[in-house]
Parts: C-alpha cells; structure tokens; sequence
C-alpha cells in the first residue's frame, strides 16, 4: 500500500534548549532515525519545519501556512501538500518508531477516521494517520483559535491503535536534556 508520510519537526524545543531534531542519538540526529525507518516504505516523505538545516538530509522541507500553533501547523501542512488519501504523521521527537508499527499504523487506515497509536495506556496522537478528508475541519478548528491536537481529535472519528507492552520503546519521546541523558546512559 502506498502511503505519505511527514515528520513533525516545526516545535520550538523550549524544554531540550535546541532543534530536537537534529539532537543525535548513538550518533544519529533524530530526524534521520526517522528518515531512514521511513524512506523505504513511504511513497513520499517530507519534513514539516522551518529550520533549513534540515536541508541537509536530502528530503523535501515544507513550512507551515499556521505558524506558532505547535503540531495542528504540521498537521495541516502535511493534509494540504498530500495527493494521498491519507498521511502518517510522525512526530521528530520519536526516533524510535518502527517500520513494523507503521505497518501496522496503516493497515488499520479507514476512510474519515484518524488512526492514532496507544501504547501502555497513553495514546499518541503525533504517532498517527491522518485522512485528507479532515483539512477542512481542522481549517475551522484552527480558525476558531484552537490549538489543542487532542481538543481536536474529540470532535473527530478517531481509531486508537493499540500496541502491546513489546512495542513501548518505539514510542519514546526525547523532549529533555533528562529524556536524552537516560536513553544514552
């Protein structure tokens, strides 16, 4: 099945002190952990930042028509550039999301509905595919000066995913100085 993806690197990375994304990791900036798992399987890949040093890892860069909104700019961005009927969203704080869990991710794809990935209890929208069909909704929602992805997915049709406990490395957030320290230790 051929799908889209998008990595959500647009944050301000208030907590960590700099760009999360190219923060590396076993030597390895995040954004490229992620470039990696998902340039083989996705049909076309971008990158939703407004950092040109992204440039430097050959990928297609897209900046946000809604800028200073956190991830629903991303989230746009992404519904607006796809020629998909669905796009994988991934959030560059996240490198350690698989190949085989957004196989899974996209299996369970339904027309209208927002497939979300939850693991051990916590749900995570940012790790998710989108339908295009919700643009115009999330348009409304983003003119209304709402911000909240989660506000967001409550007046949507949302499928949680769910993961077994095997799969909770895979949704790591790496948002702290403290968050990268533990995972290099």
């Amino acid at each position: 099945m051929e799908f889209e993806a998008v990595i959500l690197a647009g944050g301000e990375s208030y907590r960590m002190g700099s760009d999360k994304g190219l923060i590396e990791i076993n030597g390895k900036p995040m954004v490229l952990c992620l470039i990696d798992t998902l340039s083989p399987i996705a049909h076309s890949l971008w990158v939703s930042t407004s950092n040109i040093s992204y440039i430097q890892f050959g990928i297609s860069l897209v900046t946000d028509e809604y800028t200073a909104i956190g991830p629903l700019g991303g989230l746009h961005t992404a519904l607006k550039k796809a020629s998909k009927e669905h796009v994988l969203v991934v959030s560059v704080d996240a490198p350690f999301v698989s190949e085989e869990c957004v196989l899974k991710l996209i299996g369970e794809e339904e027309l209208e509905t927002i497939a979300i990935s939850k693991c051990a209890g916590k749900s995570y929208p940012l790790i998710g595919v989108y339908p295009v069909s919700i643009l115009a909704k999330l348009e409304e929602y983003i003119e209304q000066g709402k911000r909240s992805v989660f506000g967001f997915l409550e007046t949507q049709k949302v499928k949680e995913v769910e993961f077994s406990e095997q799969y909770k490395h895979c949704f790591r957030n790496i948002n702290t100085p403290e968050d990268l320290a533990e995972i290099q230790g």
